[in-house]
């Protein structure tokens, strides 16, 4: 990816507009990014918020705001966050990125929170309700920048045959048990507990290594 860079003197985050800051990107496009200042919220519960509503960086001179309809996705913190895009108005958010390879995962509190996720294999994303526990089709036409821009039609997410996810360990192990089936050693772990919901995060990576 070529990268289009701004050149920005590294000020004392304490005196920079007097704002806390740290050195992130945000990416435009496939093929231009700005390295820059973002900002961070003093408070930590507003920090979270902005970081899946919107970014704020500094461009130049000037404080800049970004949502998920005018970016790819931006770089903060180490993290990575991508633009998933609904075909309505003011719906669009920013998703965390949590792993990529064999399975791609993401995470938003949008919508009560959600983790997406799909293997290599698959054309659409999984949804898997980050509280209720259960398996949801998430909004029609969700747009996720990618390569070529591809637009996911969420209209057919999720499998009719796979087993709804309920509020309980054992719908879990049954349906992570098979979805996850090409690594045993996993299964295994998910079979005894060792993944809930509570440590899908490292269930996700666990798998990539």
């Amino acid at each position: 990816m070529k990268s289009l860079i701004l050149i920005i003197a590294l000020i004392p985050s304490s005196l920079l507009f007097g704002q806390k800051t740290t050195l992130g990107s945000i990416i435009l496009n496939e093929d231009d990014t700005i390295h820059c200042n973002m900002i961070i919220a003093k408070k930590r519960r507003v920090e979270r918020s902005n970081n899946y509503q919107f970014v704020l960086a500094i461009i130049g001179n000037k404080t800049e705001k970004f949502k998920a309809n005018d970016i790819l996705g931006y770089m903060k913190n180490g993290d990575t966050y991508h633009s998933f895009r609904p075909l309505l108005p003011d719906s669009s958010f920013f998703a965390r990125e949590i792993t990529t390879g064999k399975i791609t995962a993401y995470y938003s509190p949008e919508s009560n929170g959600k983790y997406y996720f799909k293997k290599r294999n698959e054309r659409h994303f999984n949804a898997l309700d980050a509280n209720a526990k259960y398996l949801v089709e998430p909004m029609d036409n969700v747009y996720i920048p990618g390569t070529g821009g591809e637009v996911i039609n969420y209209n057919k997410t999720v499998n009719p045959k796979i087993p709804i996810i309920h509020s309980n360990d054992e719908a879990f192990k049954l349906f992570f048990t098979q979805y996850l089936r090409s690594d045993p050693a996993l299964v295994n772990k998910i079979r005894h507990g060792f993944y809930t919901l509570n440590t899908i995060e490292s269930m996700f990576k666990d798998f990539n290594n």
